[in-house]
């Protein structure tokens, strides 16, 4: 590329966009703003600027994007079920236009040359920030050092780095690639490149670390019946005879009653395990049958399922549910709604372990699917009659 004697440059502070700002200045010797969107990172922004004009950016510039993100671009897609293969809600890919967008009218402002991202060369995000930009200013040129340079891996980055002085985010230790805005928090790297895996501690900033879980019941040497939420592979030197072991994954969904209820919040979402309300639940009345279809991994579960539910409160103790534990087979669930107030409906099943790697560590696997919804207390009213 030719002709370019400033960049504006999509910066997180990450560690992939602060060698890149360093590596543009260097291999196109040219001047470097840094743009970062406020996306709603919330701490993550605190010192950005001054590690981007100490890393070599002219000038570092914070937006604050987050009303028109969530009025333009949240908002609509939860309208929409934008859904990525059935069960993935968007998160990364709803904000890059909008950041495209903002570093276009920052690079008019700035009389800037180009663009630039940190997209790697095999995803979607390049795909993203490019047509955006193709759209919006044809003339700008578009820098993708993922595609450029020899850079290969993380310890390159590393390198890079330590050669130029380069403050690293999280240190040299940390793991994980991060993205996060309004709508989410998501994570690559470290342990998550393998699929067997569980995600580490680190992982866990917006929610807490309760779900998926593992209970194993075992009888140790002295004959003492135990319990523990550890896999049964960490208890093997304790036990003399596994009783149960389990493996606990629950997807929650709630459906709110408001004043003009949206008939266009889907009710299918995409979760592995899913109640599917059949019927307008924010037109049930006291007297009626709930109907839930079952969902699998996107498709109707016909097999063998254990439902329960309860009222205004939920309990872990059996008996203080309104409907006990019922065992039901077939993709339907029939829940009848004789009260008002908040209902809480629980469906589980168990599946055997399947892979020499889970069944080391478990015999079955519990999925549960919740479902939370409020019954107004108001009498259902007679249809009209004709006159």
């Amino acid at each position: 590329m030719t002709g370019i004697d400033k960049v504006v440059l999509a910066y997180s502070g990450g560690l992939d966009t602060s060698i890149i700002l360093k590596w543009i200045k260097q291999a196109y010797d040219c001047e470097v703003v840094a743009l970062t969107a406020d996306l709603g990172q919330e701490e993550e922004l605190d010192g950005l600027e001054e590690k981007a004009e100490a890393t070599g950016a002219i000038k570092a510039r914070i937006q604050d994007l987050r009303e028109e993100f969530a009025r333009d671009f949240v908002f609509p897609a939860l309208r929409a079920g934008a859904v990525y293969e059935g069960r993935y809600l968007l998160g990364t890919s709803l904000a890059r236009p909008l950041i495209t967008k903002q570093m276009v009218e920052v690079a008019r402002e700035e009389g800037a040359q180009a663009i630039a991202h940190g997209a790697t060369g095999k995803g979607n995000d390049q795909v993203r920030f490019e047509l955006a930009a193709m759209a919006l200013a044809p003339d700008l040129q578009v820098i993708a050092p993922w595609r450029e340079w020899e850079l290969a891996s993380r310890s390159d980055l590393l390198a890079f780095a330590r050669e130029n002085g380069i403050p690293l985010p999280g240190g040299e230790g940390a793991p994980y690639s991060c993205d996060r805005n309004l709508m989410h928090l998501s994570f690559e790297g470290g342990e998550l490149e393998d699929p067997w895996q569980e995600p580490g501690p680190g992982t866990y900033v917006l929610t807490a670390e309760t779900n998926p879980g593992y209970y194993t019941m075992y009888t140790d040497a002295q004959g003492r019946e135990r319990h523990t939420i550890k896999p049964k592979n960490a208890i093997a030197d304790q036990a003399e005879e596994i009783t149960l072991s389990l493996y606990s994954k629950q997807f929650a969904k709630t459906y709110v009653v408001c004043e003009e209820p949206s008939a266009e919040f889907p009710a299918h979402i995409g979760l592995p395990l899913e109640l599917v309300p059949t019927q307008d639940i924010s037109k049930l009345q006291p007297g009626d049958t709930l109907e839930l279809k079952v969902h699998l991994n996107g498709q109707p579960y016909t097999g063998q399922g254990t439902w329960d539910a309860s009222l205004n409160g939920f309990s872990t103790v059996a008996g203080d549910n309104f409907y006990p534990k019922t065992k039901v087979s077939g993709d339907m669930v029939r829940i009848p709604i004789p009260h008002p107030g908040r209902w809480y409906v629980r469906y589980y099943i168990k599946v055997d372990a399947q892979t020499p790697e889970q069944k080391e560590k478990y015999s079955q696997m519990k999925r549960t699917a919740t479902l939370v919804f409020q019954i107004p207390n108001h009498p259902k009213r007679p249809e009209k009659k004709a006159h």
